[in-house]
């Protein structure tokens, strides 16, 4: 049931010891979901917070894992780490009555067995990365985390965000057919979508189809994690990351879909589109049609050794030259798509980052008519044209970059 063959996860875990030498860290200790993994294969449809594992990964010595003996069957078919370290909830019933039952005794309560496991593993005193940085999560709660914390009190615990986005945001080829595979699920679902898309069906409507065409097409994770930002209606341009509603689509509405979601082996698609309820007026033509050339600037600057901030400000200089800077709020114009959704690189005028063969990023850049823009800014609420961007999703490499996202880029008129 693993992702990826085990030396893949092998060559995952020397690189990240690699980094650690060269920045001074000691060991990891992993508890996020997706970094969880990516280092160990060890995924889940459903993640019960209480019984997620605790990942420890020495520079000097092999990665050993916490985890819920409840777990071990599928730990045990997915994972690539062979040292594991099984416990149990030391306030369960269960647990006295399996102990009375079987004369075994298991270890208590994942935050004692990890803290006894960083000791076992020599790392009392020594430094310690965590997920601390911009787009990491814990899967502890702050409760446990300050319980290893009390626990190993001459220990350094330090931030090794960085560590781990400087070997996730490279994909492997692998990594990259699987982006690839949910660009092709959720192209399918969008179209599927958009050949249904009728004047007076519900947001809801159209989302239920374009799921079903997500799952017909291949999608191999639980629904639960697709996820579709969709909007339509003046009412609804000036919202964004919004669950589809009951809201009857209308002539003259645009409809905007986002996203896709966690929709092949753990991995996103990240994709957008608009359509038109009816004809389009010519300000909507002429929006839209502003909104793919950005697009265009955007994707053809994308190539390993150009720095993020160089494509985004190439991008806002079309905009500005075109004369629709009063159409655009500048936030960021893309990002890197991987386990997460949004992921380092990040498209924007702070960001320092070089683009590198191998990453994966999205390229999004939006333009609002202008009342939108008021409405966002200001709260003067006045009926708008709509919201217009593209998003696909593209392997940077050393020469012209690869759309993974094969999807027209036309505005569906229905």
């Amino acid at each position: 049931m693993a992702d990826f063959p085990k030396t893949e996860y092998e060559s995952r875990i020397k690189r990240a010891q690699n980094l650690m030498h060269r920045d001074g860290i000691d060991a990891l200790l992993l508890t996020g979901e997706e970094n969880v993994a990516y280092f160990s294969g060890y995924r889940v449809a459903t993640i019960v917070k209480s019984a997620a594992p605790c990942l420890i990964i020495p520079a000097d010595d092999s990665p050993r894992s916490v985890l819920s003996v409840g777990r071990r069957g599928n730990y045990e078919v997915m994972s690539s780490v062979d040292q594991v370290h099984y416990c149990v909830n030391p306030e369960s019933g269960f647990t006295r009555e399996l102990e009375r039952l079987t004369s075994l005794k298991f270890s208590k309560g994942r935050l004692n067995t990890t803290i006894e496991e960083l000791k076992s593993a020599g790392l009392s005193n020594k430094i310690i990365g965590v997920e601390l940085g911009e787009g990491m999560r814990m899967g502890l709660c702050v409760k446990e985390y300050q319980g290893i914390k009390s626990g190993l009190p001459n220990a350094t615990f330090v931030d090794a965000g960085n560590l781990i986005w400087e070997l996730r945001m490279i994909k492997s080829p692998s990594e990259v057919q699987y982006i690839k595979k949910a660009c092709e699920v959720a192209c399918k679902g969008f179209q599927i979508g958009f050949n249904s898309l009728r004047e007076g069906m519900s947001e809801r409507e159209f989302a239920r189809a374009v799921y079903k065409g997500f799952l017909d097409a291949g999608s191999e994770d639980n629904p639960l994690e697709m996820c579709l930002n969709i909007r339509a209606g003046w009412d609804r341009y000036v919202m964004s990351s919004t669950r589809p509603t009951d809201r009857i689509l209308k002539k003259g509405d645009i409809i905007v879909i986002d996203n896709g979601g966690r929709l092949y082996r753990g991995y996103n698609a990240d994709i957008a589109r608009a359509g038109c309820v009816g004809q389009p007026s010519p300000k909507q033509k002429e929006l839209f049609d502003i909104a793919r050339q950005a697009q265009e600037v955007g994707i053809n600057r994308i190539k390993a050794g150009v720095p993020a901030s160089r494509v985004y400000a190439d991008v806002a200089d079309f905009i500005k030259k075109a004369g629709y800077e009063r159409y655009t709020l500048y936030e960021g114009m893309g990002h890197g798509v991987g386990l997460d959704m949004h992921e380092p690189p990040h498209f924007d005028g702070s960001s320092d980052m070089i683009l590198k063969s191998g990453m994966v990023v999205s390229m999004e850049p939006c333009i609002y008519d202008a009342p939108l823009v008021q409405w966002m800014l200001q709260g003067i609420v006045a009926p708008s044209e709509g919201v217009f961007f593209l998003e696909d999703d593209i392997l940077v490499t050393d020469g012209n970059p690869e759309v993974l996202s094969k999807l027209s880029s036309d505005l569906f008129i229905v």
